[in-house]
């Protein structure tokens, strides 16, 4: 099953703001409080509800991206 355009926007953002704040994937994780194998997961589209929520989170506290912005298209644009 193809994951949704919701879904793939999330991964893509998470994955395209971690590169433009040039962070690593274990300083990322660490922001969003979850482990580096998680975030791998959120970027290729493999998380859980659970585990997007938690990362919406920490971006929203470290970052101030709101979860609206992790799934628009033009996340990055901003």
């Amino acid at each position: 099953m193809k994951p949704s355009r919701t879904v793939t926007n999330f991964c893509n953002n998470v994955k395209g703001l971690r590169e433009k704040c040039g962070l690593s994937a274990e300083d990322m994780a660490k922001l969003c409080n979850v482990s580096v194998s998680t975030l791998h997961k959120a970027e290729m589209g493999e998380l859980s509800p659970r585990s997007a929520l938690v990362i919406a989170a920490g971006l929203y506290d470290a970052l101030g991206v709101s979860p609206g912005q992790l799934i628009s298209e033009n996340c990055l644009d901003d």
